[in-house]
């Protein structure tokens, strides 16, 4: 068991959990429950398995695990309910271009609650893939991990630069959407057809310039007048429903 929060597995762990360039120079991150701990193990993306002493999951898993002191697992998990966390293998993402019909774009998404909402939302939306354009927040960050509820571990979501996105989009016949105030896309009155990029905006800042000025469409939700606007993850979530369903 190890018990000191000086252990170098610790230190190690640790930064894991803080530092987004730590985790793809290991090409690694920790998740943490039960639940995502046993999706990963079925995707044969977990390396070693965390567990709080006295858990009762103890001896559960045919996996190298490592028994941690409470408070070394507390240095590493701020949640109390959680026993069990895992190091798993990034997923290899790779995008399907000419297979892909429904693509999430994300520009510069700055909470990772609403990333890992919208990783969730897209996967439940039949969407094909997120991608998200530099200055967003990590995918594999451990709140994102949360709020995708394992989403994140079987859906394909990646970075890339804003103009190579668009060349791809374009090279691949994809009619692009961003949602933005003023639009002249109802997705409400119309549903779009064949290969779509939804794309959403910061949250206080919403589209940048280089991409509201590619895309093909600006397309705007209903909304009460006394209200200003809604949450990006939620206005995001609408629209890709919209677009799968009608």
């Amino acid at each position: 068991m190890i018990t000191s929060v000086t252990n170098n597995n610790i230190k190690s762990w640790v930064k894991l959990v803080n530092n987004s360039q730590y985790r793809r120079k290991t090409k690694s991150c920790i998740i943490e429950g039960e639940t995502m701990v046993r999706e990963a193990i079925k995707l044969n993306l977990v390396t070693t398995i965390l567990i709080k002493e006295n858990s009762k999951l103890l001896n559960n898993f045919n996996i190298n695990t490592e028994i941690l002191s409470e408070h070394c697992f507390k240095k590493i998990s701020k949640l109390n309910s959680v026993e069990i966390m895992a190091i798993v293998n990034l997923p290899r993402n790779e995008i399907k271009w000419q297979t892909y019909s429904k693509i999430l774009v994300c520009d510069r998404l700055q909470n990772p609650d609403n990333l890992g909402s919208l990783i969730r939302s897209a996967h439940a939306a039949n969407f094909d893939c997120i991608i998200t354009t530099p200055g967003s927040a990590d995918i594999f960050n451990p709140k994102t991990l949360r709020a995708s509820t394992g989403s994140v571990l079987r859906f394909t979501c990646l970075q890339m630069p804003e103009k190579t996105l668009f060349t791809h989009l374009k090279d691949n016949f994809f009619t692009t959407f961003g949602l933005a105030a003023n639009g002249n896309y109802d997705l409400f009155k119309q549903k779009p057809t064949g290969k779509v990029a939804l794309i959403v905006g910061n949250e206080g800042q919403g589209l940048s310039q280089t991409i509201l000025s590619a895309i093909d469409y600006k397309t705007s939700l209903p909304i009460n007048n006394q209200v200003e606007s809604l949450n990006a993850a939620i206005a995001a979530s609408i629209a890709m429903y919209k677009i799968s369903w009608g």
